[in-house]
């Protein structure tokens, strides 16, 4: 019996859409990490700006529930190809380093309440 959820966005090209229960389909990948003051070395220790390295994402770090249904990546969430996904689209919607003065896309947020930064992207 064909998946008619990933047929519907194929053809649509909509968000991914449950057409039974009308929600929207969104996987989490969470980590956590301490936030860095780069400075400058000419300007009299002058902040340069503030960020975190954007780590290698593991499966430790995703919602595979999640995941295990979403119509993109539902089939590969249990092989070995999985991390190189994941991280090929962290990494080109984050890039290897992340600047807080930046502006974000909506579907990440960044919490710096507490001592380290918990970062969460939706997918």
């Amino acid at each position: 019996m064909p998946n008619y959820d990933i047929l519907r966005h194929i053809r649509t090209k909509q968000p991914y859409i449950n057409i039974k229960t009308g929600v929207k389909i969104m996987a989490k990948i969470q980590f956590k990490r301490k936030i860095e003051t780069v400075r400058y070395l000419h300007d009299k220790g002058q902040i340069a700006f503030t960020g975190f390295k954007v780590p290698k994402i593991k499966t430790s770090h995703c919602d595979m529930d999640a995941f295990r249904s979403h119509p993109r990546y539902g089939a590969y969430a249990n092989s070995c190809m999985f991390t190189a996904m994941i991280n090929s689209a962290v990494k080109k919607i984050l890039g290897d380093y992340v600047k807080l003065e930046k502006k974000l896309p909506d579907n990440i947020t960044i919490d710096t309440t507490g001592f380290l930064a918990v970062v969460t992207i939706e997918l």
